[in-house]
């Protein structure tokens, strides 16, 4: 029982999600991300635009954090942008 708890503590992994993504320091939220050490990062625009307005960041600068996550060896599932949606998956 004891070897099964540590297999499952060892192998549990950390998702952080982001949707609908507001404008963000792209230096500063790119390392926080990495801080947190996520297997697994969802990238999502606001889906909902009759809603709540919320400040978006532009279209580079969301590129911009994914391709540093990717780079640092995190996977990123972009959400509802269809522009890069086949690259990084």
């Amino acid at each position: 029982m004891e070897a099964y708890i540590l297999v499952k503590i060892s192998t549990q992994r950390e998702v952080y999600a982001r949707a609908p993504i507001m404008d963000f320091d792209l230096d500063s939220f790119a390392e926080w991300i990495k801080n947190i050490k996520p297997s697994v990062v969802f990238v999502g625009y606001n889906s909902h635009q009759k809603g709540i307005p919320i400040p978006e960041p532009t279209w580079e600068k969301t590129l911009g954090l994914m391709c540093s996550l990717k780079n640092a060896g995190i996977q990123v599932f972009p959400k509802l942008i269809q522009k890069v949606a086949d690259f990084f998956v």
